[in-house]
């Protein structure tokens, strides 16, 4: 049998290391939390419509959670007038498509006023977009934190009193990146999945409402943060 030389060994170990990693990495994102279709379609919207389509609201989906399980909140900022859109990332992780709001504002001339939010690792990828942006004017972080400085952007921090997934300690030592003004709100029986229709989450708290429940709190929390610069 003919030997291999060394920089084949080499290359061939290279190879099984990759295909190593590739499938842990397939396994990975293969595993994530599925849109509760069943919850999103018993959803309804009953809110006072008006015209806010100036306002632009970009959504980024929470790290292995489907973009549909965070529908309610788009169809509930779109049913009050304001240009709401959900943001479904590859592999179901936004930190493969931070830039994605991009396509989303270019698209759109007849928005004025731009925001951007996102749920725990969503959140962290939007407050990334943001603070390389001058369009975006303020930042709503769900269950989430920035990693980035904000101090020239609005900011509007949601969570729940029963999350038990957001890391507090990096949630306390990122808001040096707030500005001094920002609005925290702890949505009393929310949990970190309740801003989403997609289940229990791994280590979440027990919560003390509903998904829809929490859900109408967070869009009407939204819309009154979009609309307080402009009244």
């Amino acid at each position: 049998m003919k030997r291999l030389k060394k920089w084949q060994i080499t290359l061939i170990c290279a190879a099984l290391v990759l295909a190593l990693c590739a499938g842990a990495f397939f396994i990975y994102v293969g595993d994530y939390y599925r849109a509760d279709t069943a919850a999103i379609g018993a959803y309804t919207v009953s809110v006072e419509a008006a015209d806010h389509s100036d306002i632009g609201f970009i959504f980024y989906p929470g790290g292995k959670v489907e973009a549909g399980a965070y529908s309610a909140i788009i169809e509930n900022l779109n049913a009050r007038g304001f240009s709401a859109y959900l943001v479904p990332m590859p592999f179901n992780l936004a930190f493969f498509g931070i830039n994605k709001a991009d396509g989303i504002i270019s698209a759109h001339p007849e928005v004025e006023h731009w925001y951007i939010g996102g749920h725990s690792l969503g959140g962290v990828a939007a407050s990334i977009y943001a603070s390389e942006s001058e369009k975006i004017e303020g930042v709503v972080l769900l269950g989430s934190y920035s990693t980035k400085d904000l101090s020239d952007k609005r900011v509007l921090s949601v969570y729940g009193s029963e999350d038990g997934v957001l890391n507090r300690k990096a949630y306390e030592e990122n808001k040096i990146n707030l500005p001094a003004d920002y609005e925290e709100v702890v949505i009393e029986g929310g949990c970190h999945a309740g801003f989403g229709m997609y289940g229990a989450q791994s280590g979440d708290g027990t919560p003390g409402i509903s998904s829809a429940e929490q859900t109408d709190k967070t869009a009407e929390l939204i819309s009154r943060f979009l609309l307080r610069s402009y009244q």
